[in-house]
């Protein structure tokens, strides 16, 4: 019996048509793979950029906070509020306090920061807004005393060489500002809590 050789190569043909669809069907999952981690990866750094420059917004009002506290305008001994600086001589209630946040009730829900006080905005450029109010951490309108008020220890200092107040360590009680960040990406907010500084 004679035996055909035509066979063979023909089922290897289909064989290798099948292997081939395979390696077309895996090299483009591996693409889609490739092209979702690249799109991911573009989110993540898109997130991470927006909120650095959110923090760096937010750094506006808290270094301006730190030139009102080291001028005049605030006592910051006494629980005297100054509604210029979105100054306010005693904490808020805890009742007035968002419990997730940490934050006042109407930093959080109101874009309206009348009730700060009367400091304007600061127009951060691109339609942002930024605002913060300034605590000092006293639960009582009093002279600052470690009885009422979160206190960093020691003694007021003088006179310092700018001509501003010199904040000696431990004079003081602690402040808190609390910034909201308003811009088209959404609302941001950050909080710091500030005391003297020790040289």
């Amino acid at each position: 019996m004679i035996r055909s050789e035509r066979n063979g190569p023909r089922r290897q043909r289909g064989i290798t048509l099948v292997v081939a669809l395979i390696t077309v069907v895996a090299m483009s999952l591996a693409a889609l793979a490739m092209y979702r981690s690249v799109d991911v990866a573009t989110l993540q750094s898109g997130n991470v950029a927006r909120l650095t420059d959110q923090a760096n917004k937010a750094d506006l009002c808290v270094r301006r906070a730190i030139t009102w506290m080291t001028d005049a305008s605030i006592d910051l001994q006494s629980g005297a509020s100054n509604a210029a600086r979105n100054y306010h001589g005693v904490q808020f209630a805890p009742n007035d306090m968002d419990g997730r946040y940490n934050l006042h009730n109407r930093l959080v829900s109101s874009s309206d920061n009348g009730w700060m006080g009367t400091a304007p905005d600061i127009d951060a450029g691109e339609g942002v807004r930024v605002n913060c109010v300034i605590e000092r951490v006293c639960v009582r309108a009093e002279p600052a005393d470690a009885s009422h008020c979160q206190m960093a220890g020691g003694a007021l200092g003088g006179q310092g060489k700018d001509g501003t107040k010199e904040l000696g360590v431990g004079a003081l009680p602690v402040f808190r500002v609390s910034t909201r960040v308003d811009s088209d990406k959404g609302v941001s907010f950050s909080q710091v809590t500030l005391g003297p500084r020790i040289n």
